[in-house]
């Protein structure tokens, strides 16, 4: 059985010395630390979602010039498409008129040529004509 004595007494006030030091000397750092990297943890995290934020910022930027530059590039294609239809156009136009023009002096060379031809075998007729008639004949012709 407990003996209710100063001893008894002694041990009470030992006993809450003993837990003032100890918390003056071991918890209560222990508490300042626990404290600090708690604070360090917050800090930390806040900093981690500041970052997040910019980051997410960044990327909305990043997004909006890349949509930004692919509208102008199709813009630009679009443009570069039409030019060189217009280019295509303007270059088979040039080649048609090239070659009817080519055409026309063939064609007019061609009639100068025949016309040439119709002379002479015009001229050459009576001969060949006569030429015949005495093979046919088997005599001169008149």
């Amino acid at each position: 059985m407990i003996q209710i004595d100063v001893s008894l007494f002694i041990q009470i006030v030992n006993f809450l010395l003993l837990i003032w030091v100890l918390n003056k000397v071991l918890y209560k750092p222990i508490r300042v630390k626990l404290s600090e990297r708690k604070k360090t943890v917050v800090d930390g995290q806040q900093w981690i979602d500041d970052i997040k934020n910019q980051a997410q910022g960044i990327e909305l930027q990043i997004n909006d010039s890349l949509k930004r530059a692919r509208a102008e590039g199709l813009k630009s294609k679009e443009t570069f498409i039409q030019e060189a239809m217009l280019n295509e156009k303007k270059m088979l136009e040039e080649m048609n008129q090239k070659v009817r023009s080519e055409l026309e002096n063939s064609r007019k060379k061609m009639d100068g040529e025949i016309q040439k031809t119709r002379e002479f075998l015009v001229n050459e007729i009576d001969i060949y004509a006569e030429a015949i008639g005495r093979k046919i004949l088997g005599r001169a012709i008149q």
